[in-house]
């Protein structure tokens, strides 16, 4: 199949001078923006619950995984977690294979 990008090395021509004076301008203003902006994350969550989530998360014994289908998070005990991740998973024969190391 032939690609659909080809890479050229050959350098543009600069646009005439109100244009490249505009885009300097731009690209300056954009980066400006982008350093000085301070986007807080708006929450969906009290600060009860985050202050909850965050002692959850603090806690080994406890695993905090994201649920499937953005239904929100989700907490299992990490035992059970790392079990049913090897039993469902990385133990079946028919899905994953040891590899055994070269000598």
């Amino acid at each position: 199949m032939p690609s659909l990008y080809l890479p050229s090395t050959k350098p543009l021509p600069p646009a005439d001078l109100f244009t490249e004076a505009m885009l300097k301008e731009f690209t300056s203003k954009y980066k400006h923006a982008i350093e000085t902006h301070q986007h807080r994350r708006s929450a969906n969550l009290t600060s009860v619950q985050l202050n909850i989530l965050k002692s959850l998360k603090e806690n080994d014994d406890i695993t905090i995984l994201y649920s499937d289908k953005n239904l929100g998070p989700v907490a299992i005990p990490t035992d059970k977690y790392t079990r049913l991740v090897l039993e469902d998973h990385l133990l079946k024969k028919d899905t994953y294979r040891q590899l055994q190391e070269e000598t």
